[in-house]
């Protein structure tokens, strides 16, 4: 990617202008999974897998800090989808517990 010239207002505006449209290709895609349960199963497995739930400290300082870097995606993960439907979020924390319910 050329360098752009911050001092340059047309260039700074058409960069602005660029991320915004990354921005809001985005939360249409985030918009996309969310509306299906397949897509929330899968969002939620990797919250999961991130570690959000549960604490991150391990006797293993390495591991720690391992296990600190997951849960830092995963919250960022899970702060994008609060972001973009909150409800959605809402939502699949309740498909969750039904899971649950099932397999007892």
């Amino acid at each position: 990617m050329p360098q752009q010239n911050a001092t340059d207002e047309t260039e700074v505006k058409k960069a602005q202008d660029r991320q915004y449209r990354m921005q809001e290709h985005l939360r249409r895609y985030y918009r996309e999974v969310l509306s299906s349960r397949a897509g929330r199963a899968v969002l939620w497995h990797i919250l999961e897998q991130a570690g959000i739930y549960i604490q991150s400290f391990e006797p293993n300082h390495s591991q720690t800090c391992f296990n600190e870097g997951q849960r830092r995606m995963g919250l960022w993960l899970r702060s994008n989808i609060l972001q973009v439907d909150e409800k959605a979020y809402i939502v699949m924390q309740q498909e969750v517990i039904e899971e649950g319910k099932k397999d007892e």
